[in-house]
């Protein structure tokens, strides 16, 4: 038997993965958004207040505001005028994963 991905996909299962795929997408970009509300109503200020040195705290808003935005992006509430990499902007607050 060869090894890998082999493909015998079934239109089933491409229909699952997709359905999948879009409800995660949906659930991302809703929890981002919800996240972000929070992050917002602390503010830099609020964030440094907890206990993050100042630097960090805007870097944590900054990231939290990326998220909301890409959420804002997938809920057509704003647009992207520029070209932005949200990978790049977001590596950090992945930790390496």
């Amino acid at each position: 038997m060869p090894i890998g991905n082999q493909s015998t996909m079934s239109i089933t299962q491409l229909n699952a993965d997709l359905a999948r795929n879009a409800v995660a997408m949906r659930d991302a970009n809703h929890n981002a958004m919800v996240f972000f509300q929070g992050v917002n109503s602390l503010g830099v200020a609020g964030l440094t207040n907890i206990g993050f040195s100042p630097p960090d705290a805007q870097a944590f808003f900054d990231a939290a505001n990326h998220m909301q935005t890409n959420g804002a992006i997938y809920y057509g509430q704003a647009t992207q005028a520029a070209l932005f990499n949200f990978d790049d902007s977001l590596s950090a607050a992945r930790g390496g994963q």
